[in-house]
């Protein structure tokens, strides 16, 4: 099974997120966008897993909910790419309210795993919602509508409350996400 753990997108906030990139210059791009009904943060993406330890990886994502205490707010902000603007393979937008807990859940399901043979993330988290993966080399003109894209408004937050372990199956029209377990915080 493939899997991994993230925090589901409301409903909601993916759709605001989805009429921003609608009404941007950049929507006709030359890339496939994710499915706005795709939308998740992942926390931990664990890939190729056994189903024997599946016992074991729910009782480490309860551990981690219970720790984090109770749910918070995120705010997804502004736009961006790895590895940059300017030489973009995946844009996204960056959480700010609520990234350093975020990012406190991350390192925690990094710790939980690491004892079920999964290995440690070397790179530091980096909370982010991804819109799309590009494969190729863009043209200048469209590296320069990226640059101008603006941050979202005020209102694009949601609640954070719980844990997801995701299992992910591939297909030639994308990927498609099967929530597997929750854990509440």
């Amino acid at each position: 099974m493939r899997l991994f753990f993230g925090v589901k997108i409301s409903l909601d906030l993916g759709e605001l997120v989805w009429r921003e990139i609608k009404e941007s210059p950049i929507y006709n791009s030359p890339w496939r966008w994710i499915p706005h009904r795709n939308y998740h943060l992942t926390l931990k993406f664990l890939g190729e897993t056994d189903e024997e330890i599946l016992g074991d990886l729910k009782e480490a994502a309860t551990r981690v909910a219970s720790q984090m205490g109770s749910p918070f707010r995120i705010r997804l902000e502004d736009f961006g790419a790895f590895p940059s603007l300017s030489r973009p393979r995946v844009v996204f937008y960056s959480i700010k309210e609520g990234s350093g807990k975020i990012s406190d859940l991350a390192d925690r399901l990094n710790r939980e795993m690491e004892p079920l043979g999964f290995e440690s993330e070397r790179r530091p988290y980096h909370a982010h919602l991804t819109l799309a993966r590009i494969k190729r080399k863009l043209a200048p003109s469209v590296i320069e509508k990226l640059k101008r894209i603006p941050s979202l408004p005020e209102k694009a937050n949601q609640r954070v409350d719980s844990i997801i372990l995701f299992r992910s199956r591939l297909s030639p029209s994308g990927a498609a996400y099967e929530r597997i377990h929750n854990s509440p915080l």
